[in-house]
């Protein structure tokens, strides 16, 4: 039996007189005695095997595919789904294709299966075809028909992928969130002082140093799902679904405290530096994008007290330690299993228990209300799409009433509910508006992070802000290099006419008092603006009818970016309070702003010579909006293969770019665009046919100047341009009317 479809006729006999699956006790002896036969023949064949129920649950497994799929074993999956389990890649496809032959509507399915197994991403094919007991279908049978080879590293244990074995796994991953919702998680670590320690020790050390870091990933336990590889020397991944990302984030923290605390390395004394980054595929509209950006996020230095929960307030621009510093009583809760996962200061105080109290494996009601079982009256028990509950409770482990409310956070793809609350016989009216404070500033940050565009999301953010301040105006001021700031962002309250166009360019200088208050808090609050005018005679805003202000210094890591500005808010103490939190989201904001900005300007251009590329020319065209002549120059090298033949490429490229050059010099580095190895194009508007022919001598003469040459034809255009392909070949056909004479050759000739 040798040929697939043989095995696809052979199996479902074999199914049916095995009577696989799980029968009831007390059934046909017979029977009994050959589902037993069937389990024994699975384990001695070393296919991969498995059965399951019409509900498609697993009732059974053999060895070979707990170690296919990467199961401790069979216990771990009786009972459950595959979907359950998060097994496949693709789980939607499966389940659909095995419904149609549960249903009688298919005899058998023969579909591939991708998974992450080993530290490794793998596809098998598995046939399935259904089980009978009587007339009834009693489940499927699986077996997989392809098995993955199995090198001796990844058979004994995870592997580090390398550089290609890493991106197939995010790809894989990406593709599968793409198609199925299936959100995953990336951290990146990256071996910062990586250039100093060549310089220092040479290249050797240095490499010897990355593999550390390897070596220490190897040794960590990661969840199932998980993969680590090498993306270069000294940079290394992590991808999981987000169901396992605290598993990774944790195993990240622990290789870069282990690789931290090394003091040197075969006898030499050195100290390695490490950058951690995380993100998840939904932030990017692609794999790659996701590794562009936590590239962009890695820090210079990062705090080696810093925990897997403050990775995760990063992400929503919030702090735990701000959490952990405030007076409310602070409690993040899982609603699934109602385990605790964060306690702050206060609230431990409370309950009187130590600072070192770790919630890991504790619930809510046990260490709260002291009960063994959940509590009738959960407030975690709530209608879909609730953002909040608000309620009056005792905590009879605090032995008081709190006025209390809770509403839902995301950490790393894990839905929790954050409890804040304030003793009953405290100062309400204080407690109430730090507990609406919290509520909108969620609801901000949420508002913020649902715009799949970082400019709408800062825009949404700040007008939901100003409006639960009661404020009139909102201004986020941006720093320039020149000691100026310009106001980049205004929201100001319906009736007020908008004052950013007179912000363009304010001193800083004329803030220092302002700057001076920010060295030693986030946030000032001025509630009497004329009082603090005439005690700081040299500060100015040029903004009329301020009576009051808060304003949040916009830093990351100590890089300064600018200061948020709220004007006259009936009530500053709670906004000043809240706004000490959302000042650190605004500024994440900003800089994924810059950071997407920084890396879509990059695709519009090529590398080599910095000028655009042809998404730049699409770009061009797109915005163009001027209806005048314009001037199309085509370009080719003279020369490039040759060059590339008898000097090596780099001469080659040196070529290119002193080419570029000279179109740069006759243009802009926004008007010319490369369209191929060889192959330039120079836009210049408002230029006639005089003007082009004097444009193009030009070029030749600074080309020659250089040593080199290109082939130039062009083409005059006035008005809206309908056909810009048409433009292109006749521009490219005069071109390659000059490359025939330049070369004493035929329009027909082959190019260089």
């Amino acid at each position: 039996m040798e040929r697939e479809k043989d095995l696809v006729s052979v199996v479902p006999v074999f199914a049916a007189s095995f009577g696989a699956g799980s029968l009831p006790s007390g059934g046909d002896e017979t029977l009994q005695q050959e589902a037993a036969l069937f389990r024994a023949l699975a384990e001695d064949a070393g296919i991969p095997v498995c059965w399951k129920n019409p509900q498609q649950q697993y009732l059974g497994m053999n060895e070979a595919f707990c170690r296919l799929t990467g199961l401790a074993d069979s216990a771990q999956a009786i009972g459950r789904t595959a979907a359950e389990l998060g097994l496949y890649l693709d789980g939607e496809v499966p389940k659909k294709e095995e419904e149609k032959v549960l249903q009688g509507a298919a005899q058998a399915i023969l579909s591939p299966r991708t998974f992450l197994a080993r530290g490794r991403v793998h596809t098998s094919r598995f046939l399935e075809v259904p089980f009978y007991r009587g007339k009834q279908v009693g489940g499927l049978l699986g077996l997989a028909l392809e098995r993955p080879e199995e090198d001796g590293e990844a058979a004994g244990g995870a592997k580090l992928l390398d550089t290609v074995g890493i991106l197939q796994a995010g790809m894989t991953l990406d593709d599968a969130f793409r198609r199925t919702g299936r959100g995953y998680c990336a951290v990146l670590l990256l071996l910062q002082n990586f250039e100093s320690l060549c310089k220092t020790y040479g290249e050797n050390f240095a490499g010897e140093a990355a593999g550390r870091i390897g070596s220490a990933l190897l040794s960590r336990n990661l969840p199932r799902d998980a993969v680590a590889g090498r993306l270069a020397t000294r940079a290394f991944l992590l991808l999981a679904g987000e169901k396992s990302a605290e598993g990774i984030v944790k195993a990240a923290i622990g290789v870069q405290d282990k690789i931290e605390a090394l003091r040197g390395i075969g006898g030499t004394p050195c100290r390695l530096v490490i950058a951690r980054t995380i993100g998840v595929g939904r932030e990017t509209e692609s794999f790659f994008s996701l590794i562009r950006l936590l590239s962009l996020r890695a820090e210079p230095l990062r705090s080696k007290e810093r925990t897997a929960l403050d990775e995760v307030w990063q992400l929503v621009g919030m702090r735990w330690e701000l959490l952990n510093g405030i007076p409310d009583r602070a409690a993040l809760v899982d609603p699934e299993t109602k385990e605790l996962v964060y306690l702050n200061r206060a609230l431990l105080r409370d309950l009187d228990l130590r600072e070192s109290f770790t919630p890991e494996g504790k619930t809510c009601y046990g260490v709260l209300r002291g009960r063994q079982e959940p509590c009738s009256d959960c407030t975690l028990r709530r209608e879909p799409g609730e953002r909040y509950y608000a309620s009056e409770c005792t905590w009879e482990n605090a032995d008081r009433d709190y006025l209390f409310r809770s509403f839902p956070v995301t950490y790393l793809g894990r839905q929790l509910c954050l409890f804040l609350a304030t003793p009953a016989k405290e100062d309400e009216s204080y407690g109430n508006l730090l507990l609406d404070s919290e509520t909108w500033a969620n609801e901000a940050i949420t508002i913020g992070l649902e715009a799949r565009d970082p400019d709408l999301g800062i825009r949404k953010c700040i007008a939901r802000i100003a409006e639960c301040l009661k404020s009139e105006r909102f201004f986020i001021f941006e720093e320039r290099r020149d000691g100026t700031a310009a106001c980049t962002y205004e929201w100001t309250r319906a009736g007020l006419l908008p004052w950013k166009g007179e912000l363009s360019s304010v001193l800083l200088s004329d803030l220092a008092p302002l700057y001076e208050i920010f060295r030693t808090n986030k946030v000032a609050v001025v509630e009497d603006y004329a009082d603090f005018a005439a005690k700081n005679p040299s500060f100015f805003l040029p903004i009329p009818g301020i009576e009051n202000f808060i304003s949040g210094r916009l830093a990351i890591s100590g890089e300064p970016l600018g200061f948020t500005l709220v004007l006259n808010s009936p009530d500053c103490r709670p906004a000043g309070y809240m706004l000490s939190t959302l000042t650190d989201f605004i500024a994440v904001m900003l800089r994924n702003r810059n950071s997407l900005r920084d890396a879509n300007e990059q695709s519009l251009r090529d590398p080599m010579t910095g000028v655009c590329n042809r998404r730049g020319l699409e770009r061009y065209l797109k915005e163009r909006t001027d209806t005048g002549s314009v001037v199309f120059v085509s370009g080719d090298i003279n020369g490039l293969k040759d060059r590339n033949d008898t000097k090596g490429h780099e001469a080659g490229d040196a070529l290119i770019r002193t080419c570029a050059d000279a179109l740069i010099k006759a243009a802009d580095r926004d008007h010319v665009f490369r369209m191929g190895g060889d192959e330039f194009l120079l836009i210049r508007e408002g230029m006639d046919e005089a003007g082009a022919r004097e444009l193009v001598r030009g070029i030749r003469y600074d080309l020659t100047a250089e040593g080199c040459g290109m082939a130039l034809g062009y083409v005059v255009r006035t008005g809206a341009i309908d056909d810009m392909d048409a433009v292109l070949r006749e521009a490219d056909l005069a071109m390659y009317e000059d490359k025939g004479r330049s070369h004493r050759r035929r329009r027909t000739d082959p190019k260089d």
